[in-house]
Order: C-alpha cells, then structure tokens, then sequence
C-alpha cells in the first residue's frame, strides 16, 4: 500500500477477476505478492461456472484478500440443462453463510458467438434468457449484489431486468463496452458500469466517452483478468496487479488526482458488495 502527498493510502480493489488458473495451479501466492506491490488490495473472484462455486468458496477461507461471487456465465449455458441449472442454483443457498460471499455473478446475455442456422440461434437465445431469469429471480430472492455480462445484447438484457424487479443500486455491468447513449440509460435506472483495461485501448473512444459520463461517483474497475489486460500489456496475461495500470489511466483521462480516484473507487466497491477489506479491519481494531 502506498500513500499519496495528499495523504491517502492507494488501496485499489479489483472488483472482477477469474483467479481459477492462479488457484488450480498454485501460482496464486506469487500474483498476490504482485498484486500488493501495486497497491491492490483485494480482489472479488467472479463465477461463470458451477466448479467455480466451491473453488471459489475455499480460496476466500484461505485468503482474507479474496472474496467471490458464483454465476453461470450465458456462453457456459448450453452444456447444461435448465434442470440442472435449477440444481445448481438451489445449492448456492450454501454459500449465503460462508465467509467472503458478495453476490451472484457474472450472469446475463451473450450473442457474440450464435450459431448460423436461425433455429439454433433462436434456440440460444431463448436457453440463455431463461437462464438469466432464473439466476436473477435467485439474486433478487436474496436481496445481493449482481454481476452482469452483456455482450452484444444490451437491449435484451435491459429489458429482462425491467421486469426482473431488480434492486438497480445493486447491479453492475461489467466490463462495459457501449457508448455514452447506453451508460446515460442504465444510470437513469439507477445502475452503474464497471470499466476494465479496454480503455486504455486506441479504438476504445466510445467506451472512454461513456467512462467520462458515468463519471467517478457511481464508477468500478476491474481486470476481468485473466482477460483483457490494458496497455502496454495488451495481448498477455491480465492479473490483479495490472489494475494499477487501468487505474492510474483513468486519473490521467478524467484530469483528477489518484488519491481522488482511489477513494471513490475505494467507497463504490466496499458499498456495492459489502466488503470489508483486510486494510479497513486492521484501521478499526486499531482505532478501538
């Protein structure tokens, strides 16, 4: 954790990653160790499977650094029935008790990938919108934060949590990348988009734009590591320790201080999925 001149601990929280590989293959320890040289704190592991579940839960029992959320992502949607989906989701009520759960996650529309044939792609479609109900209807059960992914699907997914009764101030879209006319449509509901290393992208011109419109009181950024690493990475692995990169492009964009950034980012994601990260225990117990 570093400190800037105007006296604010840089604690960056990365709001969305996928630490599965990082786990799976005991690497995890060197990229915390990165991760704290950058100043990133915490990271929110995001389910898109239902393996992902039960990972997730231990490594946030091992480590105070991580907490989690689980989801079936809309791509994973057709390898499994809605029978079994329903199972899966019943099972999640295991996790409401356990240590570092915040929501549900990452869930919604995804139609980059349809198939050719219009029945099939019409069958897809309506698999993964009854999928999205379903995960919902549990999120919203529950009253926890969600974690959405729509990809080329942006209407669709708006309409279905119109009628979702949804708790808008809990909802984020993550790795938002429309444009200004769509982020000025879900902060009217009351939802806010997170922003990844997409950004600092040259051809990102419109997702820097909706970025600029959001504006930093409703703003989230994340790695969606593995994925999706920020200049001058871009085309490598992402970690929780690039954040840092995203982060102080973001600054420079928007003409702000880092230290402003770092605590309104700070707050968002603390009051978004109710963390309590480990700097924030160790500054109560002191002050007690």
């Amino acid at each position: 954790m570093s400190i800037t001149d105007e006296g604010w601990p840089i604690r960056w929280i990365d709001t969305h990653c996928h630490p599965d590989d990082l786990l799976n293959s005991g690497k995890i320890d060197e990229a915390w160790q990165r991760s704290q040289m950058a100043g990133v704190e915490h990271w929110i592991a995001i389910g898109t499977q239902e393996s992902d579940g039960l990972l997730y839960a231990n490594a946030a029992e091992r480590y105070d650094f991580i907490s989690y959320t689980v989801g079936v992502h809309p791509l994973n949607i057709s390898s499994i029935s809605l029978g079994a989906l329903e199972k899966i989701i019943a099972s999640w009520d295991g996790h409401l008790t356990r240590r570092g759960f915040v929501g549900v996650g990452e869930i919604g529309l995804d139609y980059s990938r349809l198939p050719e044939s219009l029945a099939e792609r019409e069958t897809t479609i309506r698999l993964q919108k009854e999928s999205f109900e379903m995960q919902l209807k549990w999120a919203v059960r529950h009253h926890i934060p969600i974690v959405l992914h729509a990809r080329d699907s942006f209407g669709d997914v708006m309409d279905i949590l119109k009628y979702a009764e949804v708790n808008a101030d809990k909802v984020v879209f993550h790795c938002f990348t429309e444009g200004p006319e769509e982020i000025c449509r879900l902060n009217a509901c009351g939802m806010c988009a997170s922003f990844t290393g997409i950004v600092t992208f040259k051809n990102a011109k419109n997702v820097r734009e909706a970025l600029k419109m959001q504006g930093i009181e409703r703003l989230m950024i994340e790695t969606d590591a593995p994925y999706l690493a920020p200049f001058p990475h871009r085309g490598k692995i992402n970690e929780p320790a690039y954040l840092s990169l995203v982060a102080q492009y973001i600054a420079q964009y928007l003409g702000i201080s880092i230290s402003e950034l770092a605590r309104h980012l700070e707050y968002n994601a603390t009051a978004f999925f109710g963390l309590q990260t480990k700097s924030q225990k160790n500054e109560k117990i002191a002050t007690n």
